[in-house]
This record gives structure tokens, sequence and C-alpha cells, in this order.
């Protein structure tokens, strides 16, 4: 992952690319309420706009306003000196998918005393076994 200083040495270092970065924002801002919510985050390749959507279905919905993203980007592009040098001839939406948040599985650390009394007799084959037992429940049982 990249730490701030290196993204802004790349932002700073070629300021179209900050103009860029906030000629989207405008136009983001710009859009219906419908369509800012939808939209995760835009960026240009080459002359293709992409606009990375939150949800697969809203992908047939943008594509329904392309003219609308179109126009006002001419209309940015003379009324703001930051988006006059881009140029987007085509527009494309993909949706990225991510996994809604799975409930984490809770871990029960609840102890209970011990009911047992470890009242018991020992049969004499296995009395050194039984009565080291006998004692691990008296002992649980005390505490």
């Amino acid at each position: 992952m990249k730490d701030p200083k290196t993204i802004f040495a790349h932002l700073f270092a070629d300021p179209s690319k900050l103009n860029e970065h906030l000629c989207y924002k405008r136009l983001l801002s710009l859009l219906p309420a419908h369509l800012q919510e939808m939209t995760s985050h835009v960026y240009r390749k080459g002359e293709t706009l992409y606009f990375v959507l939150t949800h697969p279905g809203f992908v047939m919905e943008l594509n329904y306003s392309k003219t609308l993203i179109k126009e006002l980007l001419t209309t940015l592009a003379n009324r703001e000196p930051a988006c006059a040098g881009i140029k987007v001839r085509e527009i494309k939406a993909y949706a990225r998918f991510t996994p809604p948040p799975r409930p984490r599985k809770r871990k029960w650390s609840e102890h209970y005393a011990e009911q047992a009394r470890g009242e018991f007799e020992c049969p004499k084959r296995f009395s050194e076994i039984f009565c080291k037992i006998k004692e691990a429940i008296r002992k649980n049982g005390a505490s």
C-alpha cells in the first residue's frame, strides 16, 4: 500500500493529474443525486472515462445517462480551466464486486462453575487414574 508521501508526490509532480481529479470530482457533484450515490469513483484511461459503480444493476442506468455526462463534460471544459485539457470520446461503466460484510462468529468465553462433587468410588483396577480425576473435580469445584 502506498503511503501519503508517495501519493502526494504523484499528484503534485504532474499538476494535470490533480486538475483532472478535481474536474472529475466537480463532474460528480453536478450529476443527479442517485447517480452520485451509485458511483464509487471515476478515472480516465486514454480517451475513455470509466465510472466504477457500487452495484451491477446501476451499469445500465448509467448507460442511459451517457449523453447527460458528455454534455456536462463539454460544459465543464468550456467554463473551468482545470477541465480544459480533458478529452473524452467514450464513457464506460462497470461495477466492482464488494461482498457484504459477514457477521463475526462469537467466541464463547463463558465459564461455568463445576457442578460435580467428585463423590464416587475408585475401582481397584484404575484406582490411580480415577483418584486423579476425583481430585481435579474437587479442585475445580472449590474455585
